[in-house]
């Protein structure tokens, strides 16, 4: 049976960082009122934003920004208020002022993109994301959300290279393993894609996924006796996970050994996602009898 492929995003929650209010003026020993008073609704935004309290947040935000237009932290804040908020349109225009000002703020380059994918602008996304670790060469989520971003755009070979260069960075970053391997399996490359899964289990051996999808690349190249061990793996870590019972159930009935079959195939259609499938499965290895 032809999988879904399923990326992995479970990190893409947004950088909520501050750093210190920039002084308008470091030679200054004394602010001004001005600014004394900008840095006052600045630091009681980031108050409120602990508190959860995003509307006053944005509003001390604004009130910074009335005080000190081209203060770039406080437009990234206010930013990442309005994020929290769900206001996308809102969000976006604070990160791209925020790097009009300062070009070299990498955590604002890389919430634009964060921001940007969520209203689906795949394309500004990825120059946003590609500005972020122009800024960051460090950044290695940049690149992951780079590497989702092509994969969106169906730019596997983009993808591909976007995630090993998050790996070169941080080698123990289990996620763009994964995600390779979900590229490598969409391609038909079986075992370049189960390579990538058992670097996911050396790292993260409870991943359940990992091994499901290990299964079914094993079932791909007839290796049912492997494609076995893994999804029991899956099963080990997630009892009664229905796309783990069905490839368990399809290398059984690969294997000859029906009954075995049937009844993995009898626990996958306690899941609505898979009870058609099971069931056909089911009828199919008892005869049609069913």
């Amino acid at each position: 049976m032809k999988r879904k492929t399923l990326i992995w995003m479970g990190f893409l929650s947004f950088v909520f960082w501050f750093a210190a209010f920039p002084l308008a003026n470091a030679q200054e020993e004394v602010l001004s009122k001005t600014h004394r008073e900008a840095l006052q609704r600045y630091n009681q935004g980031v108050e409120f934003v602990k508190s959860k309290d995003y509307d006053k947040a944005i509003a001390e935000f604004k009130g910074c920004l009335k005080l000190d237009p081209q203060n770039a932290q406080a437009h990234y804040a206010l930013g990442l208020a309005y994020r929290k908020k769900s206001n996308f349109k809102e969000a976006i225009s604070e990160y791209r002022q925020a790097v009009e000002i300062d070009s070299s703020f990498a955590d604002a380059y890389y919430n634009l993109g964060l921001a940007l994918r969520e209203t689906k602008d795949y394309q500004e996304a990825v120059s946003a994301f590609e500005n972020a670790v122009k800024a960051d060469s460090t950044n290695y989520k940049a690149y992951f959300s780079l590497g989702l971003t092509y994969y969106d755009l169906k730019k596997d070979k983009g993808s591909i290279g976007a995630y090993e260069k998050a790996l070169k960075i941080k080698p123990d970053y289990y996620r763009a393993y994964y995600n390779l391997g979900v590229i490598y399996s969409k391609e038909g490359k079986y075992s370049q894609a189960i390579a990538q899964y058992k670097k996911v289990t050396e790292i993260k051996p409870s991943h359940f996924n990992a091994y499901y999808r290990m299964a079914d690349a094993y079932n791909q190249l007839n290796k049912y006796d492997k494609a076995v061990i893994a999804a029991r793996k899956s099963l080990k870590y997630r009892p009664n996970y229905a796309p783990a019972l069905v490839t368990l159930g399809e290398a059984y009935e690969k294997l000859g050994k029906t009954q075995k079959a049937i009844a993995e195939f009898q626990k996958a259609a306690r899941d609505r996602k898979w009870k058609a499938y099971a069931e056909y499965k089911i009828k199919i290895l008892s005869g049609g009898n069913q």
